[in-house]
């Protein structure tokens, strides 16, 4: 729910600027987007995607609103699970259900073993 507005170099002009687009994106679009302006291509049959994605905050940035804590968080096709730095839950989504991410279900009864699984996958 926050604006990726992505400013490219003078000499990545060769992409249409102006875009606009609605589609939801997350950090982990960023490496490929930026593969792609500097004109790496894959020399070799890339590998399946994964079937897990990780990403992490390691630090706290001190600003408003900005976020309060450091976090883990674990992405597979259907779900995405963020730990607190304790590895307790915090946030829980089902992004088939809810592509926006507007209801956390980390609290919600019922949960724990979808919780535990993606758990046991961060390790």
């Amino acid at each position: 729910r926050v604006p990726l507005l992505v400013h490219l170099p003078r000499s990545l002009r060769r992409f249409q600027l102006g875009v606009t687009s609605a589609d939801l994106v997350t950090l982990l679009d960023v490496h490929g987007w930026t593969r792609r302006w500097a004109g790496i291509q894959a020399t070799t049959t890339p590998p399946p995607p994964r079937l897990v994605q990780a990403c992490s905050m390691p630090s706290v940035v001190r600003l408003p609103h900005q976020c309060d804590r450091t976090w883990t968080a674990l992405r597979t096709r259907d779900t995405k699970l963020v730990l607190n730095s304790d590895g307790s839950p915090w946030l829980l989504f089902d992004l088939r259900k809810d592509p926006g991410e507007l209801h956390n279900l980390a609290g919600t009864p019922g949960q724990e073993a979808r919780i535990a699984t993606l758990q046991a996958l961060a390790q």
